[in-house]
């Protein structure tokens, strides 16, 4: 648990929250961000090529 205790040390001394009320609080006013470009599948050779194969692209 010495990394929890290392984190509510961070959490305090940078951002002065020092309660799980006020991470929590804090927590909820943060905006949302859209991590669907980090989730999408990776596009296959041939989509990136232009629907050619790299064979055919050379």
């Amino acid at each position: 648990m010495a990394e929890a205790a290392a984190l509510r040390e961070l959490l305090a001394t940078e951002f002065g929250i020092t309660s799980d009320a006020e991470l929590v609080a804090a927590l909820k006013r943060m905006r949302k961000i859209n991590i669907g470009p980090m989730a999408r599948p990776k596009a296959r050779k041939e989509e990136r090529s232009g629907g050619k194969t790299l064979q055919e692209s050379a």
